[in-house]
């Protein structure tokens, strides 16, 4: 497949809005009933309502997020461009990062005039993943740069109690709020657009760890957690 493929646009024919959101951690119907007794049939079937296809028998080609955005945005595998920048054994992700920032798809919907933007929902491996424009969806959670600049103050301790008090809290409106500004986003830009949402729901931090949480806050909050498949 071509690094730069080319495009033409057929003059008068009206181009669609596209919207690609990946729920991530919502697993198969099946699975979902099987594993945790949740009715995500219920939710198939208003899908298949509204015109959507179902692959039932779906399965993801990469173990991590990262990685199938990749592998999606380029339309092809990975093992062509690993092998050829003689990745195989590299631990460093920087390059999957560049490879979903530089894909294929972007470039083909910007030749046809569409407006690509992203919905910022705090994963870095998918903020951009290409896109011309990404919308930050406004939660009062501190960044980075915020968190290091008062680590520097007495009131560092209480802060960051509270920090971590509120996170479970916080990533939940991150992503409800994006939910929300994606049937917006076509006000704000006179061409079609493409509309790229990766919503961390019901991925952890979930709404049964939050009640956990609050019922025991913790000290330090483990990166390791079981997927639920919690209500979004």
């Amino acid at each position: 497949m071509s690094e730069n493929p080319t495009v033409e646009i057929t003059e008068g024919v009206e181009r669609p809005n596209i919207y690609y959101i990946v729920l991530d951690g919502y697993g198969r119907a099946d699975v979902l009933e099987e594993l945790y007794q949740y009715p995500a049939e219920k939710f198939m079937d208003l899908l298949r309502n509204e015109g959507f296809y179902i692959a039932d028998e779906s399965r993801s080609n990469y173990v991590r997020t990262i990685f199938s955005l990749a592998s999606t945005f380029n339309m092809d595998t990975l093992d062509e461009f690993i092998e050829t920048n003689n990745l195989k054994n590299s631990h460093n992700e920087t390059w999957v990062r560049l490879y979903n920032y530089q894909n294929r798809f972007a470039k083909i919907l910007t030749g046809l005039r569409y407006s690509t933007v992203g919905i910022s929902t705090a994963y870095i491996g998918s903020n951009r993943a290409g896109m011309q424009y990404i919308e930050k969806p406004a939660v009062g959670r501190l960044n980075r740069f915020e968190l290091k600049l008062l680590g520097q103050t007495p009131v560092h301790e209480f802060l960051m109690d509270v920090q971590l008090r509120n996170a479970f809290d916080t990533h939940r409106e991150r992503q409800i709020e994006a939910m929300k500004r994606i049937p917006l986003i076509t006000q704000n830009y006179d061409s079609p657009v493409f509309v790229f949402a990766h919503i961390l729901l019901p991925h952890p931090p979930s709404s049964s760890m939050l009640t956990a949480v609050r019922q025991n806050p913790p000290i330090q909050i483990s990166t390791s957690v079981t997927r639920t498949a919690s209500s979004i």
